[in-house]
C-alpha cells in the first residue's frame, strides 16, 4: 500500500518530481563545487608547505576531468531516471486501467451469475412444471386406459349381444331377400313386358298414323271414283243409246246388202269363193285377207270407187282388229258381263262388216254408191263413239273392281283397328297397374335411399372427424419436429460456443506463454520496458477480446433464454394442444355414444336395410379400428413426446451446467491473468525501487 500509495503520488506531481530532480542535481552540483573548493583550499594550505604549482594544475586537470566525467555520468542517471518515472508513471496508468477493467468484469461476471440464477429458477420453475405435467400426463393416460379398457369390455359385450340378435335377422332378412328377389324378378318381367308393349304401341301408333293416311287417300280415291261412275254411267247410257241406232243401221245395212248380193251373184261368186272365209277364223287371218283383198282390188281396173270404198273399209276393219285384239288381250278377267255381251254383240257386227267389205266384185250402182260415200264417214263416226264407249265400259268395270276391292280392304283394316284398339285398351290397363306398382315401389326405394343417405352421412361426419384427429395428430408430430430442429440448432450454437471457449482458452494459454517470456526478457531494463509495453498493448487487446467473449456470450445468454422461452411456449402450445386432443377425445366418444344410439334406432329398420346395413357394419368396423388404431398412435405420440421432452430438458440441463462450469472457468482464468498482470506490476515497482535506491547512495557519494 505505501508502494502504491506512492506511486499515485509521483504519477499525480510529474512537475515536483521534476523540480525534485532538478534539485537534487543542483545539490550535487553545489556538494561537488564545495569538494572542488576543498580541495582547493586543501592544496593551498599543502604549498605553503611544500607542494609546486605544476602539481596543483595537474591535481586541478585530474579533478576537473574527474567532474566532467561524474557530471556525464550524473546527466546519463537523471535520463534514465526520467525513463524509469516515464515507465512506472505508463505501468501505474495500465495497472489502474486493468483494475477497472477487472472491476468492470467483475461486475460482469456478477451479473451473469445473477442472471444464472435466475436461469436456474426459471429452469427449477421449469423441471417442476415439466414433471406435473409428466404426472398429470401419466394420470390422464392411465385414465384413459382404464376409460379405453372399460368401454372396450362393454362394447365387446354390446357387440356380441348385437351380434347376435344381427345374426337372427340377418336368417330372416335372407328369407325375405329371397322372396324379394322373386318379387324383384317378377317386376323385372313386368318392366321387360312394359317395354315391350311400349315398343308395340309406338309401332301400333306409327301403323295407325299410316293407316289413316291411306284411308284418306282410298276415301278421296274412292269420292273421285264414284264421281267417275256418275259421269261413266251417264256416258254409258249415251253410249247404249248410240250402239241401238247402230244396230238399226247395221240391220238396215244387212237387208241393203242382202238385196245386193242376190242381184250380183252370179257375177262374185268365183272371186268371193276365194275370199270368203268361215267366222270361226281369227283377227290376225282376217287381217291377211284383207290384205290379199287390197292387193286383188289393185290388180282390178275400171272399179276405182269399189277399190276407194274396199280401202276405206279395210283400214276401219283393220282399225276395230287392232282395238279389239288389244282390248281381248289387256284383262279379259275383268270385264263385266254386260260389257262381255256388248262386246260379242259388236263382235259380230264387225264380222259381218268385214266380210261384205272383203268382197271385191260387188258392183255398186252410182246411186248406191253415193249412198255408200255418204253413209262411210257416218260410220266411222259412229265406230269410234262406239269404241270410246267401250273403252269407258272397260274402264267402269275396272274401277268398280277397284271399288270392291278397296271396300274390302276397309273392312280388314277397320277390323285390324278394333283388334289394335282392343290390344291397345288391354295394354294400357296392363300399364297403368304396373306404374301403380311401380311407384309403390319407388316409394320404398326413396324412402331406403333417404335411410340409406342419412346413414352415409353420418358415417361421412365420423370419417371426416376421424380426418381431423390425424390431422391434428400430424400438426402435433410436426411441432415435435420443429422442437427437435430448434434442439438441434441449439446444440449447433452450444457446440460453436464450446469452440469459442476453446479458442479463448488457447489465446489466454498463448498469453501466459507470452507473460513468462516477458518475465524472461524483464532482466534488462530497457528490454523490460519495451517488453512491459508490449505486454500492456497485448493484454489491452486480450482484455478487449475477453471483453468481445464476454458480451458474445452474454449474447449467446440472451439467445438460450428466447430459446428457453420459445421451448416454454412450446411447451404451453403443447399443453393446450393436448388439452384439445382430450377435449376432442371427449367430444368423440360422446359422438360415439350417440352413434351406437342411433344405431340401436336404426336397428327397428333392418327389415328394409340388408344389404346397406352389412356394408354399414363393414364400416363401422373400420372407423372403431382406425378410432383404435387413432388411439394407439396418440398414446405412442404422448409416449414419445414425454421421452423427447424428458431428453431436451436433461440435454439442456447438461448444457447449462456445462456453459456454468465453462463460465467458472473462463472467471478463473481472467483472474489468473489478472493476478499475473498485479504480479507483474509488483515486480515493475520493485525494480523502480531498487533503482532508486541505488541511485540514493551515488547521491550521497
Amino acid at each position: 500500500m505505501d508502494r502504491r500509495s506512492w506511486l499515485w503520488r509521483r504519477k499525480s506531481s510529474p512537475s515536483g518530481e521534476t523540480e525534485s530532480s532538478g534539485g537534487s542535481i543542483s545539490s550535487h552540483f553545489s556538494d561537488d563545487q564545495v569538494l572542488l573548493n576543498h580541495s582547493i583550499q586543501s592544496p593551498e594550505v599543502t604549498s605553503k608547505t611544500g607542494p609546486t604549482d605544476e602539481e596543483l594544475n595537474e591535481t586541478v586537470k585530474t579533478l576537473s576531468a574527474k567532474l566532467s566525467e561524474a557530471l556525464e555520468n550524473i546527466h546519463e542517471k537523471e535520463d534514465l531516471v526520467k525513463q524509469h518515472a516515464k515507465v512506472a508513471e505508463e505501468a501505474v496508468s495500465g495497472w489502474e486501467k486493468a483494475e477497472a477493467e477487472v472491476l468492470i468484469q467483475k461486475r460482469l461476471v456478477e451479473t451473469a451469475n445473477q442472471k444464472n440464477s435466475i436461469l436456474e429458477e426459471h429452469i427449477s420453475h421449469l423441471d417442476g412444471a415439466l414433471k406435473e405435467c409428466l404426472r398429470q400426463l401419466r394420470q390422464s393416460r392411465e385414465e384413459q386406459e382404464q376409460n379405453v379398457q372399460v368401454t372396450v369390455a362393454k362394447t365387446s359385450s354390446e357387440w356380441e349381444f348385437r351380434k347376435s340378435e344381427l345374426e337372427n335377422k340377418l336368417v330372416q332378412l335372407q328369407a325375405e331377400l329371397q322372396n324379394s328377389k322373386a318379387k324383384d324378378s317378377n317386376v323385372k318381367d313386368l318392366q321387360c313386358k312394359l317395354e315391350y308393349v311400349e315398343k308395340q304401341n309406338s309401332i301400333l301408333k306409327i301403323e295407325l298414323v299410316s293407316i289413316f293416311e291411306e284411308l284418306k287417300l282410298m276415301t278421296s280415291e274412292r269420292d273421285l271414283s264414284t264421281h267417275a261412275a256418275e259421269t261413266a254411267s251417264k256416258q254409258q247410257l249415251e253410249s247404249i243409246k248410240k250402239v241401238a241406232n247402230l244396230e238399226a243401221e247395221c240391220r238396215m245395212l244387212k237387208a241393203f246388202v242382202r238385196k245386193k248380193s242376190a242381184v250380183n251373184h252370179h257375177k262374185s261368186s268365183a272371186p268371193s269363193s276365194a275370199y270368203v272365209e268361215p267366222s270361226t277364223h281369227s283377227l290376225s287371218n282376217t287381217g291377211e285377207q284383207l290384205s290379199i283383198v287390197e292387193n286383188d282390188s289393185g290388180n282390178t281396173c275400171g272399179l276405182e270407187p269399189n277399190n276407194n270404198y274396199r280401202n276405206s273399209s279395210g283400214f276401219l276393219s283393220s282399225a276395230l282388229v287392232s282395238e279389239l285384239s288389244q282390248y281381248n288381250h289387256g284383262k279379259p278377267h275383268k270385264r263385266d258381263l254386260i260389257a262381255s255381251s256388248l262386246e260379242i254383240n259388236l263382235m259380230d257386227d264387225f264380222l259381218e262388216m268385214e266380210k261384205l267389205a272383203a268382197r271385191p266384185d260387188i258392183v255398186y250402182e252410182r246411186s248406191n254408191g253415193r249412198g255408200a260415200h255418204i253413209s262411210e264417214p257416218i260410220l266411222r263416226t259412229e265406230l269410234g263413239a262406239a269404241i270410246s264407249q267401250a273403252a269407258e265400259v272397260e274402264k267402269l268395270a275396272k274401277m268398280e273392281v277397284e271399288k270392291l276391292k278397296l271396300e274390302m280392304e276397309l273392312t280388314q283394316c277397320q277390323g285390324e283397328l278394333k283388334i289394335s284398339k282392343e290390344q291397345l285398351e288391354e295394354t294400357m290397363d296392363n300399364l297403368i297397374e304396373v306404374r301403380t306398382q311401380l311407384s309403390m315401389e319407388n316409394d320404398a326405394r326413396r324412402k331406403l335411399e333417404a335411410e340409406f343417405k342419412a346413414t352415409i352421412t353420418k358415417l361421412k361426419d365420423l370419417t371426416e372427424h376421424s380426418q381431423k384427429m390425424v390431422a391434428e395428430i400430424v400438426e402435433l408430430e410436426a411441432k415435435l419436429y420443429m422442437a427437435n430442429e430448434a434442439k438441434k440448432k441449439t446444440e449447433a450454437e452450444v457446440e460453436s460456443a464450446n469452440t469459442m471457449l476453446k479458442n479463448l482458452v488457447e489465446r489466454l494459454e498463448e498469453a501466459q506463454i507470452d507473460v513468462v517470456e516477458l518475465q524472461a526478457q524483464l532482466i534488462t531494463a530497457n528490454e523490460a520496458k519495451r517488453a512491459a509495453e508490449a505486454e500492456v498493448e497485448a493484454i489491452n487487446v486480450k482484455l478487449k477480446k475477453l471483453e468481445f467473449c464476454l458480451e458474445e456470450t452474454e449474447v449467446k445468454c440472451l439467445g438460450i433464454q428466447t430459446q428457453l422461452e420459445m421451448v416454454e411456449g412450446m411447451k404451453s402450445g403443447v399443453e393446450a394442444e393436448l388439452e384439445a386432443i382430450n377435449a376432442k377425445k371427449y367430444v368423440s366418444e360422446s359422438q360415439l355414444k350417440a352413434t351406437e344410439s342411433e344405431l340401436q334406432t336404426l336397428l327397428s329398420k333392418v327389415d328394409f336395410l340388408q344389404e346397406e346395413l352389412s356394408e354399414e357394419r363393414d364400416l363401422h368396423q373400420k372407423t372403431a379400428a382406425k378410432l383404435h388404431k387413432l388411439e394407439i398412435d396418440n398414446s405412442v405420440i404422448k409416449s414419445a413426446y414425454q421421452l423427447q421432452k424428458g431428453t431436451i430438458i436433461g440435454e439442456f440441463t447438461i448444457n447449462k451446467d456445462k456453459e456454468m462450469a465453462i463460465a467458472a472457468s473462463r472467471f478463473a482464468e481472467c483472474q489468473k491473468t489478472i493476478a499475473s498482470i498485479n504480479w507483474q506490476l509488483k515486480s515493475l515497482a520493485i525494480m523502480d525501487d531498487f533503482l532508486i535506491e541505488s541511485d540514493e547512495p551515488l547521491q550521497i557519494q
